[in-house]
């Protein structure tokens, strides 16, 4: 490359150490060599570098500015969505907290609204409680209340009276069965006296049975005795004189012969006689255990019916006492019931003088009343029939209707008429409150519709 300064004396010219061959160097025409320098790259650039060092410096900072905004551009689009830093755990936390409290909201007013049916349905059951309680201190209810009351006591009565019937036939009935039992007993001990003198019999008769055979017995074992003797007696004779012919181990051979026959007799003889001991044993202990046993079960049946007897007795007395004291109650009862009828003649005598003249009041103003329903009906019959003329020639049911039923006064009633239309008293259905208006007027209503025939 080459340098050229325009103003200068000189031309600068330089060469590349690395390269010492220059391409594409053409100096112009009519050049001093003389007046131009050449200089290395590496000086080159340092000259370059020096000139120019303030400039790069400042587009460096510039560089790194842009770079630092651009990061910062992107840190702050990559963690705008991130809830674990700081800046998104406050967001979150106004979040959670606005969700919260429309959920509280939301909430209070859930249970507002179930407050306010709780309150509703109170004030329902309240008002249907005071409706009830209204209708029960109706005369007719209470009068009813009383008759049924009156059905329950003698329901009572009878039930007593029937369970009183019961118990006694139940104690005739455990007469009867104690009886019978009592009966039976005395019949199956005499049935067991019977089997047990049969048993007696029997073992007399056994016994002396067993006498007979052994006194047989003891005569033949004696007869046989006697003939085994006599035997003994020949085989001895005969022994003897045969011992005389025989040497003297024939005569010990014979002899022990003799002695083991006459041992055998003995001991089938012994046998004989404790098998007679054992059968006589044996037959008494049978006897003595059947006696005990007998005994015992006569024992065992009179305990038995001595305590059914004593239970019998002790609930028959658990019972007299309770109706004993069921009789006191009972009148004692009676007595107060009688006390508190004789009170309540007296109240309602006393009563009775009041409610005539309150009767007689009342029956005055209720034809006022009757007198004021009966205008204010013919104001609204008329008023319904002069509708219906425009329409239809057929009023016979209305006229009819209209003059059936039309209260009839007597006495002071008659007098009341001009009092009715002059005075200014306050008619049946107008009441103190909106309320009492408007159920007074829907029975009004009612009761004239169903006067014209109306159903709706």
């Amino acid at each position: 490359s080459m340098l050229s300064y325009s103003g200068y004396s000189k031309s600068i010219y330089f060469s590349n150490d690395e390269d010492d061959v220059m391409e594409g160097i053409f100096l112009p025409v009519g050049v001093d060599l003389h007046q131009i320098t050449i200089l290395p790259k590496a000086e080159w650039e340092r000259i370059q570098d020096s000139l120019t060092a303030r400039a790069r410096e400042t587009a460096r900072i510039l560089a790194e500015k842009k770079a630092r905004k651009d990061l910062h551009l992107k840190s702050q689009a990559l963690v705008k969505n991130w809830t674990h830093t700081i800046v998104g755990m406050s967001q979150q936390k106004l979040k959670d907290k606005k969700i919260r409290q429309q959920r509280e909201e939301e909430e209070k007013r859930k249970v507002d609204l179930e407050e306010a049916k709780y309150q509703a349905q109170k004030r329902k059951e309240k008002i249907e409680e005071a409706k009830l309680q209204q209708y029960y201190e109706n005369d007719r209810v209470k009068s009813f209340h009383r008759a049924l009351l009156y059905s329950e006591v003698l329901k009572e009565r009878d039930a007593q009276i029937e369970f009183k019937k019961q118990h006694k036939n139940l104690y005739k009935f455990c007469l009867i069965v104690l009886k019978a039992y009592v009966a039976d007993q005395v019949t199956l001990k005499a049935i067991e006296k019977q089997k047990q003198e049969e048993e007696d019999e029997r073992i007399r008769i056994h016994f002396k049975a067993k006498q007979a055979m052994d006194k047989l017995k003891k005569t033949k074992e004696e007869e046989l005795h006697r003939l085994m003797e006599e035997q003994r007696e020949r085989i001895t004779n005969r022994l003897l004189a045969r011992m005389k012919k025989k040497v003297g181990d024939e005569d010990e051979r014979i002899a022990r012969e003799i002695a083991e026959k006459e041992e055998e007799q003995a001991k089938e003889e012994q046998a004989k006689e404790e098998k007679l001991q054992a059968d006589l044993k044996s037959i008494a202990e049978h006897r003595v255990n059947v006696i005990k046993m007998k005994e015992e079960e006569e024992k065992k049946e009179r305990l038995e019916g001595q305590k059914l007897l004593i239970g019998l007795m002790e609930a028959d007395r658990i019972y007299q006492e309770l109706e004993k004291d069921k009789i006191h109650r009972n009148y004692c009862a009676n007595l107060k019931l009688q006390e508190a009828h004789v009170a309540q003649i007296a109240e309602k005598i006393a009563r009775g003088e009041n409610e005539k003249q309150e009767d007689a009041e009342y029956v005055r103003q209720k034809e006022v009343i009757a007198l004021c329903r009966e205008q204010e009906f013919q104001k609204y019959a008329k008023k319904i029939i002069d509708e219906q003329s425009k329409t239809t020639q057929n009023l016979y049911p209305l006229l009819k209707r209209l003059h059936e039923g039309i209260p009839t006064c007597s006495g002071p009633a008659n007098s009341e008429d001009q009092h009715c239309e002059k005075q200014p008293i306050q008619p049946p259905y107008v009441g103190e409150t909106a309320q009492e208006m408007k159920l007074l007027n829907e029975q009004k209503y009612d009761h004239t519709k169903a006067r014209l025939g109306f159903t709706w």
